[in-house]
């Protein structure tokens, strides 16, 4: 069994959401590749460390986690550097006013480690770094030469052409957040059910439970992967013979004849892990991760990640164009949900945030809001204490993330 995820930073998705999901394909595969941001929030820390300044300034920059302040003061910096190496000897004032920069540069940078080191215990990306193995979890950043994978980068259209990464290619299932479902990018009849299930209809099936993971050390979440490994045997194989059937668009009826019985036999495996069950009994934590399986047109999932600027609208244009004259095929997919969003197809804009019961001159009286980073609810400061405003019931040590 093969998981993908390819991901991308996005206001509208959080972080946390995506470190659940590489959590969890890591549990359950045997092979885990991650394309996007989160390779660089897994790796730019212990990339750009140790590395002299000019060089770290430039991989910072590069990299998708540069904010604009952090970008603009990077460029005056690359400037000054091109201004010095023009002087063929530079006074002493010049070159004194250089390093009082490089000073203040190196301090800035500090702080922007510190910062991108609390959000990625934050969010559950501490230390999955250290799971890195090769033929078991791999990362890619993207970019690069299309056709052309490398040890760092494989490019967005390889990637969802399936042709690259090599050990991901049409046999993988993709690892999807809650707000993929969405009519931005689903414009037929979705089956839900078992019995709305039929021919040419995209299908998203409810399959099973997981509990939040994102508080698991990354030696915790190895020996769960070992401990669940010759359980659910089963549902792997049926899970990989599933995906190859889906690349060649027949994955429908092996799904509900072959897949879905397979199902109590991982639930089980889960409810008698003895890791999984004390993430259970712990109260903070108490928020179940629902996955649901299914099978969409590859239009639906470049939709998707043309809408959230992945690939190009000349791309997507492409691609419309080829699908036709290619052999049909088919998305297998994970979708990641929790007990509190529930799952409707979303509707609207992203960024009309509606809520229930809250008037608009309550939001106005309000100092801040915050956002949790796993049930995707707002709670806010009032008169200095934090009120819910989900069914999450939680303190100011809200451990999913804000």
């Amino acid at each position: 069994m093969r998981c993908l995820q390819l991901d991308f930073s996005s206001p509208e998705f959080e972080e946390t959401g995506f470190a659940i999901q590489i959590r969890l394909g890591y549990l359950l595969s045997d092979m885990m590749n991650v394309v996007g941001s989160t390779s660089v929030i897994m790796t730019i820390e212990n990339v750009v460390r140790n590395q002299p300044l000019p060089k770290k300034a430039k991989n910072i920059y590069n990299s998708q986690l540069c904010n604009p302040d952090m970008r603009a003061y990077l460029e005056n910096y690359f400037d000054l550097q091109k201004q010095l190496k023009s002087l063929k000897h530079p006074n002493n004032i010049v070159f004194l006013n250089f390093k009082k920069i490089e000073k203040s540069l190196e301090l800035m940078i500090d702080e922007w480690m510190y910062d991108l080191e609390i959000r990625t215990h934050r969010h559950g990306f501490a230390g999955l770094d250290n799971l890195f193995k090769r033929d078991v979890f791999e990362v890619h950043n993207i970019g690069g030469i299309p056709g052309v994978e490398t040890e760092s980068h494989v490019a967005a259209w390889d990637v969802l052409y399936n042709e690259f990464p090599v050990k991901a290619r049409k046999n993988s299932i993709w690892l999807m957040p809650t707000d993929f479902y969405h009519e931005n990018y689903f414009e037929t009849l979705v089956a839900t059910s078992i019995d709305m299930i039929e021919e040419g209809v995209p299908y998203l099936i409810r399959c099973f439970n997981f509990p939040n993971m994102n508080s698991l050390t990354p030696t915790q979440l190895a020996s769960v992967k070992t401990q669940l490994s010759l359980s659910i045997q089963s549902f792997k194989k049926a899970c990989d013979e599933w995906a190859t059937l889906c690349y060649k668009s027949n994955g429908r009826e092996y799904f509900l004849n072959q897949l879905m019985p397979t199902l109590p036999e991982l639930s089980a495996a889960i409810d008698d892990n003895p890791v999984l069950n004390h993430v259970k009994s712990i109260q903070e934590l108490q928020c179940n991760i629902i996955i649901y399986m299914g099978e969409v047109s590859p239009m639906i999932i470049w939709k998707f990640y043309k809408e959230n600027k992945v690939i190009t609208e000349e791309e997507f244009n492409m691609f419309e164009s080829i699908y036709g004259t290619r052999d049909n095929f088919t998305f297998p997919i994970m979708l990641f949900t929790n007990e509190y969003s529930g799952f409707e197809l979303g509707k609207g804009e992203f960024d009309e945030i509606e809520e229930k019961g809250i008037e608009e001159e309550d939001i106005v009286a309000v100092k801040k809001t915050y956002q949790c980073g796993l049930t995707n609810k707002l709670y806010k400061n009032e008169k200095g204490s934090m009120q819910l405003l989900c069914s999450k019931s939680a303190t100011d040590g809200c451990t999913y993330g804000v």
